[in-house]
């Protein structure tokens, strides 16, 4: 069981999901995303702004992160670094 907003639900209830790891200059969050397909994880561009590392968690055990070794902010949100 994994608690998906507030709920217990089934590992693997929801396959999309991803947990994202992600370090920023003054410390570091959490945030959730969607995997669009085997190299793309979606997220809100409040997650990644000022990010420095991004780590990412899909599927059944979250405790074998991903590196991601790009982040792309969309075109049209200026506020957002590209790493």
């Amino acid at each position: 069981m994994r608690n998906i907003g507030g709920t217990q639900v089934n590992v693997g209830k929801y396959p999309w999901m991803a947990w994202l790891q992600i370090k920023k200059p003054n410390g570091s969050i959490e945030c959730g995303g969607t995997v669009i397909n085997n190299l793309y994880v979606l997220t809100g561009a409040h997650c990644i702004e000022s990010a420095t590392e991004v780590k990412v968690g899909i599927g059944y055990d979250f405790d074998n992160l991903i590196l991601a070794n790009k982040i792309i902010g969309h075109a049209k949100q200026s506020h957002l670094q590209t790493v």
